[in-house]
C-alpha cells in the first residue's frame, strides 16, 4: 500500500506539473487561468499564491554576466541587453517560460532568472 501511495504521488507530478518561478530564492506556485485575453494576446494569465494576477509573455529576465553559454544550450533568443548583467531573452517555444526559466535559475553564474512579467498597475 506504501508503494503504491508513493507511486500515485510521483505520478501525479508528472500529470499536474506545477507552475512557478523564484522570487528571493523561494518558489512562488501560479495557476494558470482561462480569460478572453488569451484569444487577442500572446499572453497566459497566472494567479499566485497571494492571489495577484499576473500575465506572462514569451520572455525571461536574466541576470548573469555571460549570456553566450545559456543562448548555446537552452531555446532562447536575447531580444536586448539591460545594462552590464541583464538580459531580456525570448524562450520558444512560448509554453515553456517558467521551466526554461527555472533550469536557467539554476546554473552556475547566473545570479536571477523569471519570466518577463506583464504586472497589473497598482496605484499608490
Amino acid at each position: 500500500m506504501k508503494k503504491q501511495m508513493v507511486f500515485l504521488l510521483i505520478l501525479s507530478s508528472f500529470l499536474y506539473p506545477q507552475t512557478f518561478y523564484y522570487q528571493n530564492a523561494q518558489k512562488v506556485y501560479l495557476t494558470k487561468q482561462d480569460t478572453p485575453l488569451r484569444s487577442h494576446l500572446s499572453v497566459d494569465t497566472f494567479v499566485d499564491e497571494y492571489n495577484r494576477t499576473v500575465w506572462v509573455g514569451d520572455e525571461i529576465i536574466i541576470e548573469t554576466q555571460s549570456i553566450d553559454t545559456l543562448v548555446a544550450k537552452y531555446p532562447i533568443d536575447v531580444v536586448e541587453k539591460i545594462g552590464n548583467r541583464f538580459y531580456r531573452c525570448k524562450v520558444t517555444p512560448r509554453d515553456r517560460v517558467f521551466e526554461i526559466a527555472a533550469l536557467i535559475y539554476h546554473e552556475e553564474g547566473v545570479a536571477s532568472a523569471h519570466p518577463n512579467f506583464i504586472k497589473a498597475k497598482q496605484s499608490r
